[in-house]
């Protein structure tokens, strides 16, 4: 029943995003009012033209995240056998302030805090033998995060590209490793709904941030119409799987109080 409670909470949060994102018009960069506000544009570098770059595949970005995924064995005990899954074993991400720029002007974006939804771009598969150990990887990943003056060598990793979107793999191998990356580039289509303010540094310097009395802050290369087909399945999805846990708790309840 407390799963379940959870499940409608994250329905409602999904709902609240949907309507906002489907009740707010969109706004041109040169007309910009303050307050909450949805902007479409293309993807700019960040200050003095700095970009980031994507720790596997060296693409320029603005924003990256990544995550490596190792096949493991799983035992079920007591003698029921074992069952085999993709466990998350390292993720990390990095992200800078950059500009959205549409056909009438720039607008600079302070991205902390915000719920990226980006797809996975690239990915590729190391099989199992054709590595050392994982901790120095994680290691130089997460320095790699917060300062990354010398690339991740990834020459050594025997990466072979898949297809991102791929969900099954077929002849997988206990330690095998998937790694993936998600990341925003200059020159992507943008969507963005955050809270529009003054920077403090001129009278009509505007920046797009989360808000203190709106805190919804979205940033994606999805158009409008994608972004609220998948925040509308979400949202069944978390009322579908809530209702249906609630159910059961009751029905457990019901069962062992005898009744």
């Amino acid at each position: 029943m407390v799963g379940g409670g959870i499940a409608f909470y994250c329905g409602f949060r999904q709902m609240h995003k949907y309507r906002l994102i489907k009740d707010i018009p969109r706004s041109k960069v040169r007309s910009i009012a303050m307050g909450l506000v949805e902007i479409h544009g293309q993807v700019k570098d960040g200050d003095a033209g700095n970009r980031l770059k994507s720790p596997f595949s060296q693409t320029d970005c603005v924003y990256y995240r990544y995550e490596i995924k190792e096949y493991r064995k799983h035992s079920s005990g007591r003698g029921k056998g074992s069952t085999h899954q993709w466990d998350t074993i390292a993720s990390g991400e990095r992200r800078m302030p950059f500009f959205a720029e549409d056909e009438t002007g720039c607008v600079r974006i302070e991205p902390a805090e915000a719920e990226y939804s980006i797809a996975a771009k690239k990915a590729f598969l190391q099989k199992a033998g054709l590595f050392g150990g994982i901790t120095s990887l994680i290691d130089s990943l997460r320095n790699w995060d917060h300062d990354p003056a010398e690339a991740v060598d990834i020459s050594g990793l025997n990466l072979v590209p898949i297809d991102p979107e791929a969900t099954f793999t077929f002849f997988n191998r206990v330690g095998d490793r998937r790694y993936f990356e998600y990341y925003l580039e200059p020159g992507e289509n943008l969507f963005v709904m955050g809270t529009a303010a003054g920077d403090g540094q001129a009278p009509t310097s505007v920046v797009i941030r989360k808000g203190e009395n709106q805190p919804t802050f979205i940033i994606s290369n999805e158009s409008e119409k994608n972004l609220l087909q998948s925040l509308k399945w979400q949202m069944i999805v978390n009322y579908v799987v809530g209702g249906a846990m609630i159910v059961m708790g009751v029905a457990l309840l019901v069962h062992f109080s005898g009744r």
